[in-house]
């Protein structure tokens, strides 16, 4: 699914990457994401957030492999540094756009801690590492942050 991000109103927009954990998927998302928009100037920024209660009073932070990832693309994160957290009800309205890295994996998950949000996220089909090959869904990945911010 091609994303658009309409610009038609005006000051900065705010997108929220949302997976299970953040410290994979939403992680590099959210670090592409700024690492362009700062690169070209754009009135664009991006946080993630995980969904899981497991998060809960855990300390975790990005994956080795998605530092990795993000360094192959001469890309050094700025967030790099911080834990995982955990997305939270009241902040949802700070957000423009609000996409999840996999329908199948994140709806059940929206529908029973958020109910009433899950038909405003935009849902995006980037596998878990446990269910598919990560090089092939960060490909996939950057494919659609691509297209995105063209």
């Amino acid at each position: 699914m091609n994303t658009v991000l309409k610009t038609n109103r005006s000051g900065t927009k705010q997108v929220l990457f949302l997976d299970s954990q953040n410290n994979y998927r939403s992680r590099f998302a959210e670090e592409y994401f700024n690492s362009y928009a700062i690169r070209y100037g754009l009135k664009l920024i991006a946080s993630s957030r995980g969904v899981s209660r497991q998060l809960e009073g855990e300390e975790r932070s990005i994956t080795n492999y998605t530092l990795d990832e993000l360094k192959k693309r001469g890309l050094y994160p700025l967030q790099g540094h911080r834990n995982a957290k955990l997305l939270k009800q009241a902040e949802l309205a700070n957000y423009d756009y609000i996409i999840a890295m996999d329908a199948e994996e994140m709806q059940p998950q929206m529908q029973k801690y958020y109910p009433g949000l899950s038909s405003d996220i935009i849902y995006w089909n980037v596998k878990n590492s446990k269910e598919a090959n990560p090089s092939k869904e960060l490909e996939k990945l950057t494919q659609l942050l691509d297209n995105m911010l063209v």
